[in-house]
């Protein structure tokens, strides 16, 4: 499988889960209904391409291009509203 093909089948994995993110969350109703700095798909591919460094310098490397980058506090309390599974 080429490498192209991965990732049109990662982002779309990705994309399916963050399309329901109320079936991987705690709190259904509540969790992922409003338009956040973070969405449920930054989340996921956040905590999946995580490199090892400090989750400061991660949420950085990862919202980098972004003008209204997110603190790591909010980061965690998008992250703590998934499920581990």
């Amino acid at each position: 499988m080429r490498i192209k093909q991965i990732k049109k089948h990662f982002n779309s994995a990705i994309n399916e889960i963050a399309e329901h993110p109320q079936d991987y969350c705690f709190d259904p109703e509540r969790d992922f209904t409003r338009k956040r700095k973070i969405s449920a798909k930054d989340v996921i591919k956040g905590v999946i391409n995580m490199s090892g460094s400090s989750l400061k310098n991660e949420v950085i490397d990862m919202f980098m291009e972004s003008s209204d980058m997110p603190t790591t506090p909010a980061f965690i309390q998008q992250r703590d509203k998934l499920k581990p599974t």
